[in-house]
């Protein structure tokens, strides 16, 4: 039976997830690969992804069943409203679970791997399908496999765990059988309901829940092996060496078999990469390898998209306190059953009206304040007149 890898992205992302499964099927071709695609379907560029080399298949966010917490599944305005709820990266890992248990109910699947779009894979797999063979379900990486030593790696590393998870879910292996399907299921059903980045409540996306999955579920093995999931909050631990991209060594041991762009886009990567890989020359030639790589994949059919969910129907960009108020308000879930619409009866508008009624209560409560502490002055200096004379 077939392997099966995914990814999930917005069209914006297109390019990166192509450099990510070309160099993915250059090592295992005979696998079958998927892109999640959290944007509109238009069918003239769905047509152009399926004749793209690096994908099998794209499936839509709109084919996806998302829960509706009552054992159903939500209908075409609800999925509305849940996507609504998300802002772009959380919408792009909420669908995670949902694809995963897609793909594990196929007859043909023996197991199936996600990938973040902004890695690369560097070497042959073998060694995890190797972990399934031995009897492990579920495929970790954690953030880092050794302690820090150093005050402001023990914060960038270790602190950093803490808030956004332990496990790095950029990268997730799942065998298909009962342990590996109780899993996606429990998974599933988190990020059918709380995929956000909440961290005041101990949530971040995706990732945090997965913390709790060693304690839940036998068969996890948590990989410690330094060759997957290199990226620089692991750096200090992992030093990488090579002639060329195509050859580099984890501790001049192992031939490394993922590397990890996270924070990329944002600068962060570059950043991390300077301060804990400042010495690892190699990492640096295969960032320009990568930016290139984009942009060699970068498709004028696409230049220019955006997330088509980022905006109301009039044009005008969501907030992310707009998408807050909403997804924690079931009065306004209520109400309002397309949140994206515009017009005098829409979500958007009555946001609009809420925001100048509070500011015009500010106005008010400032005005109020200024008189009173005008009157408050005055008294002192009469006060003080008072009591000189």
């Amino acid at each position: 039976m077939p392997i099966y890898a995914i990814t999930s992205i917005a069209l914006n992302y297109l390019p990166k997830a192509r450099v990510m499964f070309s160099t993915l099927r250059k090592f295992h071709p005979d696998w079958k690969l998927a892109v999640i695609i959290v944007d509109e379907e238009i069918p003239e560029l769905t047509t152009r992804i399926e004749q793209m080399e690096e994908f099998d298949e794209a499936i839509y966010i709109s084919s996806l069943d998302i829960g509706n917490g009552e054992g159903g599944l939500l209908d075409t305005a609800q999925k509305k409203q849940w996507i609504f709820k998300h802002n772009i990266v959380e919408a792009c890992t909420a669908v995670k679970g949902a694809a995963m248990k897609r793909i594990l109910s196929r007859g043909d699947c023996e197991s199936v791997f996600f990938f973040d779009p902004d890695m690369l894979i560097t070497d042959r797999l073998d060694l995890l399908i190797g972990y399934f063979e031995k009897g492990h379900s579920i495929l970790l990486t954690p953030h880092g496999t050794e302690p820090e030593t150093r005050l402001d790696a023990i914060w960038d590393n270790e602190v950093g765990a803490l808030r956004w998870g332990i496990y790095n879910l950029g990268f997730l292996g799942i065998k298909n059988d009962e342990e590996g399907n109780r899993f996606v299921t429990w998974w599933k059903d988190r990020l059918d309901y709380y995929c956000y980045v909440d961290l005041a409540n101990g949530v971040f996306t995706d990732q945090s829940w997965c913390d709790m999955a060693p304690a839940f579920f036998d068969g996890v093995k948590i990989l410690r092996d330094p060759q997957f999931n290199v990226a620089t909050w692991n750096l200090t631990h992992r030093h990488i060496s090579g002639d060329n991209i195509d050859n580099m060594l984890v501790n001049g041991k192992q031939k490394m078999a993922i590397f990890h762009f996270s924070g990329f886009d944002k600068g962060a990567q570059l950043v991390m990469l300077k301060k804990y890989g400042s010495e690892m020359a190699i990492l640096f030639e295969l960032r320009e390898w990568y930016i290139a790589a984009c942009e060699s994949y970068e498709d004028p059919t696409f230049t220019g998209i955006l997330w088509h969910y980022g905006y109301f129907d009039n044009g005008e960009p969501i907030s992310l306190k707009q998408r807050e108020l909403f997804r924690t308000r079931v009065d306004l879930q209520k109400a309002f059953l397309n949140p994206f619409a515009s017009g005098v009866e829409s979500y958007q508008a009555w946001y609009a009206s809420k925001q100048k009624h509070e500011y015009m209560n500010d106005m008010s409560r400032m005005h109020k304040s200024k008189v009173m502490t005008m009157i408050f002055k005055r008294y002192r200096k009469l006060r003080y007149f008072f009591q000189k004379n």
